[in-house]
């Protein structure tokens, strides 16, 4: 990850003890004592966001009512945020953020709408909201969400042959590929 040097100091680690799923967190300790935020950045090289409704992830907030700010290049180069207010002092909350939620930011690129094809960046930043002061939150599970139900697909036996020990089963998949059997 790369910090956004413009801001405040801010530093990222891993973390077992606040750990939801797995052996890590991600620790995000922040001092908003300066210029009021402070963020972090991972580059994605292109990723492909294709077919998901928005990003997810669980935190573990300090109850300090400060600002959480999810941003992301988009594949043209366009800059969108969302800005979450997280306030629980206890226990891990899920936050999912659909794209439709973000807001496009007029000192990027212009754009209409959302490209999900070659995402460059995904950014989680502090602010201050008024509250100025240090803090740590914890994260984990961040990632893509899709709201879509897939169902599995079934098979219904509709004939079957026997001969000499043999079953013979005419498998047509719809589209879908076929596992195992």
């Amino acid at each position: 990850y790369s910090v956004n040097t413009s801001g405040d100091p801010v530093t990222v680690s891993l973390d077992t003890e606040h750990a939801k799923n797995g052996t890590y967190a991600m620790k995000y300790d922040y001092d908003l004592t300066g210029a009021g935020y402070c963020g972090v950045s991972k580059s994605l090289a292109g990723a492909d966001w294709t077919g998901f409704d928005g990003i997810k992830f669980s935190i573990y907030s300090d109850g300090s009512d400060r600002d959480t700010t999810i941003q992301f290049i988009d594949g043209a180069g366009a800059y969108w945020e969302s800005i979450q207010h997280v306030t629980a002092e206890e226990g891990w909350q899920e936050v999912k953020i659909p794209f439709t939620d973000f807001n496009l930011q007029s000192w990027g690129t212009s754009a209409e709408s959302v490209t999900l094809e070659n995402v460059n960046q995904v950014s989680i930043y502090a602010g201050a909201n008024g509250n100025a002061g240090k803090g740590t939150w914890y994260f984990d599970d961040f990632g893509l969400y899709s709201d879509d139900i897939i169902e599995k697909p079934t098979a219904t036996p509709e004939s079957a042959e026997y001969k000499n020990d043999d079953i013979v089963f005419t498998i047509i998949p719809n589209g879908y590929a076929m596992k195992e059997i």
